[in-house]
């Protein structure tokens, strides 16, 4: 995979790799190399608006039945603490963390939990 992604059909392929191979690996490789994604979809400057929906509309949109069949349980539990960590239904250290917005702990939370960042 190259150094940045600029569209959700190419973040969608290697998401789903991802996923699938998920059993392939160790937990910790597997939940690595889809934390690695979301890291390179911060550092191609996706915004938290652009991953959520892609995460949250366009994924789940473009998941077919093989994929439900194909990617493990384990897949889909990850990518919902990938989801928590977008829209700040967890502790502020697992957010994911955009370099443009604040850093703080207070101001990071109301930002993000407030729903800031969807405008």
């Amino acid at each position: 995979m190259r150094g940045s992604i600029i569209d959700e059909s190419e973040a969608f392929a290697e998401l789903k790799k991802r996923l699938r191979s998920w059993n392939d690996k160790s937990p910790d490789k597997a939940r690595e190399e889809v934390d690695d994604l979301f890291t390179v979809l911060v550092n191609s400057k996706w915004d938290r608006n652009r991953i959520y929906k892609f995460v949250f509309i366009y994924t789940k949109e473009k998941l077919s039945d093989s994929d439900y069949d194909g990617i493990p349980k384990e897949g889909f539990d990850y990518l919902g603490d990938i989801e928590s960590s977008i829209i700040g239904h967890c502790c502020w250290e697992s957010f994911l963390k955009i370099p443009d917005e604040p850093q703080n702990q207070d101001d990071s939370v109301a930002y993000v939990r407030g729903g800031k960042w969807k405008s």
